[in-house]
Parts: structure tokens; C-alpha cells; sequence
């Protein structure tokens, strides 16, 4: 299995900021949430209309992220066992609350183990067809999810005006040929 490597000279960031409140560098941790993913995802078994883990790479996410960190209220659909709400929240700094949606129940309690000290930080457990988008600022998914251009009208509806929706694509299928689309509410 590959394995993530760190850019650069290999200094951790705790390392190179001299915090030592956390045992473990962000390096580690985005190796570590890389092999968790792909642990899970080849145990789990999907059920019709759901999908395993598809590997995304953490960079990517955290620079489609970081031009909107300033956001009040941001939410993931579809957010796996988390480790890309921790991202939004420790390496993006994302200011205000964050949110988690998954419907897999396995998945999002290891999401809510994994954001529990995190500030402002709660997953729900549900179905994404089952939450009112119209106090976020900023709304992430990662295609494909059950039902995508269904749930992409269905949120694009009901978000609020000025809202900011990312959508990520498996591939760079993106409506400028990145792997991302962004739609924002007039």
C-alpha cells in the first residue's frame, strides 16, 4: 500500500513550531488517517447505492478549503470517518462550527471518536437528504455519494444565499477540468 509522504525536509510541524501539546505531528497524522481509510474501506462491504472508501488526496482538499476558511457555519457531506473534518478544523483553521454528515454507522462513529476534542465539531449520523442546509456558509462533498446530482439539486435548493458549495470529483471532471465544482447561491 502506498503510503503518504510528507513534502519537503521531513520535519514535522510540531517539530518545526516547538508545540508540544500533541503527541503526534500533522504529518503523522494525515499517514495515519490515509492508512485508517484504507483499512476500513477494504473491510467494509458497500450496500447498493453506497460506495467504499475512494482514496482523495488531503492536500488537494485542504487547498480547495483554504480561500474559504473564514466560513461561520461549514458542513461535509458524506464525511467518512472524519479525518477530513479534523483537516478543515486543525490544518484548513476553518472558523466557525463544523459539521459531519454520514450515513454509514460504523464510519460515523469513528468520525465522532476522531473530532471529539476538536472545537465546534459534531457529526451526524443520517441521511444527507435529512439535513437543513440553509444555516451553512460553506458546504463540501466528495462524489460519488448516493443519488449525487439528485442530493446536488437538493442542496443547491435549499442553502442559503451567498452560501458556497465544493463539490469534489473522483476524477478531474470539475466544470473548469479540476476535480472540483464550486457553485455559489445569488
Amino acid at each position: 500500500m502506498p503510503r503518504y509522504e510528507p513534502p519537503g525536509d521531513h520535519i514535522s510541524d510540531r517539530e518545526r513550531s516547538g508545540d508540544q501539546r500533541f503527541p503526534i505531528s500533522h504529518d503523522s497524522l494525515l499517514d495515519l488517517f490515509y492508512q485508517l481509510e484504507v483499512a476500513i474501506g477494504n473491510t467494509q462491504k458497500a450496500r447498493k447505492g453506497e460506495y467504499t472508501y475512494i482514496p482523495f488526496s488531503h492536500g488537494e482538499f485542504v487547498a480547495a478549503l483554504t480561500p474559504y476558511k473564514e466560513a461561520k457555519n461549514y458542513i461535509e457531506v458524506g464525511c467518512g470517518i472524519g479525518s477530513k473534518l479534523w483537516l478543515a478544523r486543525n490544518v484548513v483553521k476553518i472558523k466557525g462550527h463544523i459539521t459531519g454528515v454520514e450515513i454509514n454507522e460504523k464510519y460515523a462513529e469513528i468520525a465522532k471518536n476522531l473530532t471529539n476534542m476538536c472545537y465546534q465539531t459534531s457529526v451526524l449520523n443520517c441521511d444527507a437528504f435529512d439535513v437543513d442546509y440553509s444555516s451553512y456558509d460553506l458546504i463540501y462533498s466528495y462524489d460519488p455519494l448516493k443519488d449525487s446530482d439528485k442530493l446536488f439539486t437538493f442542496i443547491k435548493k435549499h442553502m442559503k444565499s451567498k452560501a458556497v458549495f465544493i463539490r469534489a470529483h473522483c476524477f478531474n471532471s470539475g466544470s473548469d477540468g479540476s476535480r472540483f465544482d464550486r457553485f455559489t447561491k445569488e
